[in-house]
């Protein structure tokens, strides 16, 4: 609730709310965020899965990631369901600021714009990554917000990479970063841009990079418990600052060595 009528309430242009449940939500969970969310609407377990699941037929490695993940729905049923380009933010980034240009396509031959996360988190190793794999991902993405030309989305190349046998060891391990990977994957094949990061971060305990630029924070999991705190420290006092022009900047090819100087720097902070 928070985070989401954040948005609504700093978007210079005008924001309805399509709602994936996944299956969680209580009456009163949705009669309060239809309530207090304006304009809203809430797509059901039961909707989504009578039209996602015959066009997944022929998909059995999608079919069987949406039957046991529910990330899997942000992946597959948010596309398949959409006819026009997807405008997609979590539910759990927090905006400061007023805001213009936030989904608006910097040229025409740009297809998908994510956030920039601080790592590389992907469900993959540095021998997955071109040259020595066949995987092609960009550096640090984040799809806590996303813009994806409909044209673009690729059910074949997810139910492909979804089904690399390589992929199995790192997939049940990272199985919470799968989603992310399919979706950075498939930005760089369509052509990919990074939000700002001087205007999106991601949340951290330390809660370092925050400035006055700042538009929008991500809390992800490792820093969801600091959202409550922070988010009283911005109670709309800002609504009437100048508003920001989102801006974005073409994503570069992650490496194989970049992705492995990183895990080791994961392994050696861990002991």
């Amino acid at each position: 609730m928070r985070c989401l009528a954040s948005l609504l309430r700093f978007s210079l242009e005008p924001i309805s709310l399509l709602i994936h449940d996944d299956g969680s939500l209580t009456n009163e969970d949705r009669e309060t965020l239809l309530t207090d969310l304006p304009d809203s609407r809430i797509v059901g377990r039961p909707e989504a899965d009578s039209i996602v699941q015959p066009l997944l037929r022929q998909y059995p490695h999608c079919r069987a990631y949406r039957e046991r993940h529910p990330l899997a729905l942000k992946l597959l049923d948010m596309a398949l369901l959409e006819s026009d380009d997807l405008a997609y933010c979590d539910s759990d980034v927090f905006f400061l600021r007023p805001h213009t240009g936030l989904f608006a396509w910097p040229n025409a031959q740009t297809a998908a714009i994510f956030m920039q996360d601080i790592q590389d988190a992907y469900s993959l190793r540095p021998w997955h990554l071109f040259p020595l794999g066949q995987v092609r991902m960009p550096r640090r993405t984040n799809s806590g917000l996303i813009l994806f030309r409909r044209s673009a989305y690729d059910l074949d190349f997810v139910e492909w990479l979804l089904g690399q046998s390589e992929l199995k060891g790192v997939f049940t391990k990272r199985v919470h970063w799968i989603e992310q990977t399919c979706w950075a994957a498939l930005g760089w094949r369509a052509g990919c841009y990074l939000w700002s990061a001087g205007q999106f971060m991601i949340a951290t305990q330390a809660m370092t990079g925050l400035s006055d630029k700042t538009v929008g924070v991500h809390f992800v999991a490792a820093a969801r418990s600091k959202l409550k705190e922070f988010s009283e420290l911005f109670p709309g006092s800002l609504s009437n600052a100048v508003p920001t022009v989102i801006r974005s900047i073409p994503a570069r090819m992650s490496s194989p060595l970049q992705m492995l100087g990183q895990d080791l720097g994961n392994k050696l902070r861990l002991h």
